[in-house]
This record gives C-alpha cells, sequence and structure tokens, in this order.
C-alpha cells in the first residue's frame, strides 16, 4: 500500500518549520510527502478576507483584533459555517486539485486555517483519507475545526481543554512538538546571550542591545530573521561582542541554543520549544496576543521561564540566572519536562493505520 501525506501549512512563523520536521519525519518512516501551502492553494480573495487583510496587518494596528478574535471564537464558527456553503472548486481548486492527484492516505493541518480548508477541499472528492491536526501551542483554541480524525498536541496538558473545546478525548494524542534540532550536537555554554524574535524578529530594541553591552560583558548574537530594518539598524553598532544575523540554518540555531547561558525571545512556541530541549534558560521579552499570551501563562504558571519585558526587568532576571543556581536549575528542568516529547515525536496514531 502506497503511504502518502500531504501537508498543509500557512507561509508565516515557525508553522513552517515545524511542517518541514513533519516532512522529515514521514519520509524517514518511509512516507512520500507533499507540502502545501494555503498561500498557494486557494483562492486568493478568500484567503485575503479570512487572514491576509489583517493578520499580516502591521503588529500594533492588529493586536486589538488578534486578542478579539482569540477570544471570540463564534467569529471564527461563522466565517467558516458560511465557508462550507461554497463549493471547494471556488475556494480551494488548486487543493482539492493536489489532493485528487496525490491521492494521500493522510492530510494534516499545520495550524488551525489549513484546518478549515482540508475538511472542505474533500468534500465532494471520492477519495478515502483521514484528516488531522497539530497543535503548535500550549493552548487548544476553540476556534479549531471540531470534525477531524486526530489532534496531535505537544503536551499533555492540553488534553482537558480539547475535551473541554468539543473534541472527543480519543481524537487527542500527545505527541510533542515537532521540530529540527541537531540534538545529538555537544555544545558548551559561553558567556552569550541569544536574541530572537521569530520570523520578523520581534520584541528586539536597540536600546536593549546598547545597555546589555555597556553594563554586561556578554557577547549578544541577535537573529534578525527576515526582519531587515531590525538587521540594518543593529549593524551599525560597531562592537566585537555582538554578532547580527538573518535567517540561520536549523544548525547553526541549535548550536547557539547549546551556547548561550539563555534565549531572550518573543514567547513563541517554536523558539520555546527547541530552547526548553537544549536545556537553555528562557527569559520572555515579549509577547503577540492571543495564543502567545496563553504561552506566556502556561510558562508562569510551571515555573518555565523568567521575564524582560523592561529593561530593569531583564537586567534583573539575569541577574537571577548568574546568582541563583536553584532558580537556573528549576526554569530549565521545568522547561524540559513540558517539552521533552518533543526530542522523539510520535504520530503512532498515523504510522498504526499505513
Amino acid at each position: 500500500m502506497d503511504k502518502r501525506i500531504l501537508i498543509l501549512t500557512l507561509k508565516i512563523g515557525g508553522v513552517i518549520s515545524i511542517a518541514q520536521s513533519m516532512q522529515e519525519y514521514f519520509e524517514a518512516k518511509g512516507y512520500s510527502v507533499k507540502l502545501c501551502y494555503v498561500e498557494d492553494a486557494v483562492n486568493q480573495n478568500v484567503y485575503s478576507f479570512l487572514f491576509k487583510g489583517w493578520y499580516l496587518k502591521p503588529i500594533p494596528k492588529a493586536i486589538k483584533l488578534w486578542s478579539f478574535l482569540y477570544n471570540n471564537s463564534f467569529v471564527y464558527r461563522i466565517a467558516y459555517s458560511v465557508l462550507y456553503l461554497t463549493k471547494p472548486s471556488f475556494t480551494c481548486n488548486v487543493l482539492q486539485n493536489e489532493i485528487e492527484r496525490f491521492k494521500p492516505n493522510e492530510i494534516i493541518a499545520g495550524s488551525f486555517l489549513p484546518s478549515f480548508f482540508i475538511r472542505h477541499a474533500v468534500k465532494n472528492i471520492n477519495i478515502k483519507c483521514k484528516l488531522n491536526a497539530v497543535i503548535s501551542n500550549f493552548d487548544f483554541p476553540k476556534y479549531w475545526d471540531k470534525h477531524l480524525d486526530n489532534y496531535f498536541i505537544p503536551h499533555s496538558g492540553l488534553i482537558q481543554i480539547g475535551i473541554r473545546n468539543g473534541i472527543a478525548k480519543n481524537k487527542i494524542h500527545v505527541s510533542g512538538l515537532p521540530i529540527i534540532l541537531s540534538l545529538e550536537s555537544k555544545y558548551a555554554r559561553r558567556k552569550q546571550l541569544l536574541f530572537v524574535g521569530g520570523r520578523l524578529g520581534i520584541g528586539i530594541k536597540r536600546d536593549t542591545i546598547l545597555l546589555l553591552l555597556k553594563h554586561t560583558d556578554y557577547s549578544i548574537n541577535v537573529v534578525c530573521a527576515e526582519n531587515l530594518t531590525l538587521n540594518e539598524e543593529l549593524s551599525k553598532i560597531i562592537n566585537p561582542r555582538l554578532i547580527v544575523l538573518g535567517n540561520i540554518e536549523a544548525k547553526l540555531m541549535t548550536k547557539l541554543y547549546r551556547e548561550s547561558q539563555c534565549v531572550i525571545t518573543k514567547a513563541g512556541t517554536l523558539t520555546v520549544a527547541e530552547a526548553a530541549i537544549c536545556k537553555t534558560p528562557i527569559i520572555i521579552n515579549y509577547h503577540v496576543e492571543g495564543h502567545e499570551k496563553k504561552n506566556v501563562q502556561y510558562l508562569k504558571k510551571h515555573k518555565a521561564c523568567l521575564f524582560g519585558y523592561t529593561n530593569n526587568e531583564l537586567l534583573d532576571s539575569l541577574n537571577v540566572l548568574n546568582e541563583q543556581g536553584d532558580v537556573y536549575k528549576e526554569i530549565v528542568d521545568n522547561a524540559y519536562n513540558l517539552l521533552k516529547k518533543s526530542k522523539n515525536i510520535d504520530f503512532s496514531p498515523i504510522l498504526n493505520r499505513n
């Protein structure tokens, strides 16, 4: 029996890396895997209305709307109820054609928006396949499509949240978070800090970098990713202890995690998970409203990080890590225990079916 998996994801944030990690995982198990993107696979007007038109606006203008939509999932239910009344040949013709050509045994949604489109796309197609979702946050929001066959979650704490939100318990599986890291590599800790702000380099401030260069003896690595403005701004700082980076490969990212005394980051799940698995202390300096706010609440509840929303708070947290070994160990161990399943991700419900 041919083993084919189609993964539908978005081209934003850490979900791309998560989808690529799933692709590597299943290909290593002997599957043929096709990676598709919502941006290319659905009607552009529908995509702009449901997502691009507001979600990708400049951060400050979108924060209030993000928060409202996250806390009022009925908006999504209304929007997608209308979506399901349309013909898939109109809303997601490209995706439907890909499914008919590729004939997957399994389809996986890499985030909440794809979860609606995969169910809509298989409507009226004579194909037998299972529909799956991978939840990549420390929350199980109500707006996920509730009619899929399996929901894979990063840790067991989400099981009861999923059940409360209407997902049958037998559909929820703790898989860990698919991440790409050279976990077998060993590196020695150095007197250095690592700043990460996701794909858009969010939450990293020039004045914070200057303050740390002036008042501490840390070397500092800043991963600006696709934030060219931030990269240019920080590159003008002439200091041998500062290294400014753009997009980097997983192997170098692993090295930076392993060598740094802590990672200072916004509350994106992927960065938090990677740092946790590398046993690097986490300081949260920013969060986007919605799922990242939930991430902060979850990490705080489990004492798995420190905070640095202001420069003074950041300096205090660094002092705690340097001077209080018990706190250092506590937050590292707690974060690792929350996400250790990600070292050996488990998609056995899919593997056992094929």
